[in-house]
């Protein structure tokens, strides 16, 4: 039994709603029936060209887009696989977007630009997928004077594969993102990130060289996480200015041969993982003693990994240790007998995982 949008005009819908194939309509009259617009009640709305199917409509997605505009009450919206190059005047203009909370927009590749996004007063999350030509999350330059804030509201704010972008603002100011607090970022090789003071939580998949430099400036961060990419051997910036920092997870620089040289001086960390950093040769040997807050130490697949640095056994407050998939510093912290058992003897809750023969990766 097949379905036309122009049933949903005469419900009284609220709260949640998904429609999917949009591909398949055949008249713009069926969009423009479905009369979103006057569904004050809708505050969750998701729009996709997902399972369209093989047969292509003869109403261009722009205009059904156009027609499915939702109430300006609307929380909550998700746009997916959309088909046309421009946003609708709706979304453009901010007339039915202005109450948003959240809004995806994921896998609209046609889209050169993104609808003015940082003008919306609400917006507390938003996520950015699959877009490869987009260049700026903001492009609009028209945020003059202290009033004119640029995203006011966000707090979270994640971007994925977006291929060609360069930076959060195509015009920085000092005042913008000033409430976001989490941001994430996967495949976004050519993202630079600028001062942002508020943000607590970062993570960063398939980390670039650059990407880094643009790190080392967020000294409010309280949680790192940091997925690298082959092309990163050692960290070209230091961390000294992340005082705040208090959980760091390293991952996947597999051609890491060391650690930041003042990882050390991080005073307020508690909390350090090591993972799958397979060329990974030694830790820093100073300045273990100032780590001070440091419960839990956590170091798995760095197969090269020799030995632990005589300053681990200074970290009186590590609570628990757990090394994994590091043949070599497994062997060297066997209780009683390793020759790095002093060094951890002290620690209540230490795990040693997947212990035995390991064959070393080609990298």
């Amino acid at each position: 039994m097949t379905h036309s949008l122009a049933e949903l005009g005469h419900l009284n819908l609220g709260g949640e709603l998904r429609i999917e194939g949009l591909g398949n309509v055949g008249r713009i009259s069926e969009a423009e029936d479905a009369n979103l617009k006057r569904k004050q009640d809708l505050t969750d709305l998701s729009l996709s060209w997902y399972r369209s199917g093989k047969s292509k409509s003869i109403v261009g997605a722009e205009e059904v887009l156009e027609a499915l505009q939702p109430h300006s009450t609307l929380k909550l919206l998700t746009i997916r696989w959309y088909e046309g190059l421009r946003w609708p005047t709706w979304m453009e203009n901010n007339s039915a977007t202005h109450s948003l909370v959240s809004l995806r927009l994921v896998n609209c590749g046609k889209c050169k630009h993104l609808p003015p996004v940082g003008k919306l007063p609400f917006l507390k999350k938003l996520e950015v997928i699959g877009m490869d030509d987009v260049q700026y999350i903001e492009e609009n330059e028209s945020y003059d004077g202290v009033e004119a804030i640029p995203f006011p509201s966000l707090e979270e704010l994640f971007l994925s594969h977006l291929a060609n972008v360069e930076r959060l603002m195509k015009r920085e100011t000092t005042h913008m993102f000033p409430s976001l607090s989490k941001l994430h970022i996967y495949k976004c090789p050519k993202l630079q990130l600028p001062c942002l003071p508020s943000v607590k939580d970062l993570t960063v998949w398939e980390c670039s060289n650059e990407q880094l430099k643009s790190i080392s400036n967020l000294n409010g961060l309280n949680q790192l996480h940091l997925d690298g990419c082959d092309e990163v051997s050692y960290f070209q910036e230091g961390m000294m200015n992340m005082t705040s920092l208090a959980t760091l997870q390293i991952s996947d620089f597999r051609r890491l041969k060391e650690l930041p040289f003042d990882i050390t001086k991080l005073t307020a960390l508690s909390d350090l993982s090591i993972n799958k950093c397979y060329n990974l040769e030694c830790l820093p040997e100073q300045g273990w003693e100032d780590l001070s807050s440091l419960r839990h130490l956590s170091i798995i697949g760095c197969y090269r990994l020799g030995s632990l640095p005589d300053g681990v056994r200074h970290l009186a407050s590590l609570q628990s240790l757990t090394i994994g998939h590091c043949p070599v510093l497994e062997k060297r912290c066997e209780k009683g007998t390793g020759e790095d058992w002093h060094k951890i003897a002290h620690v209540p809750h230490r795990m040693q995982r997947w212990q035995g023969k390991q064959s070393l990766p080609n990298y």
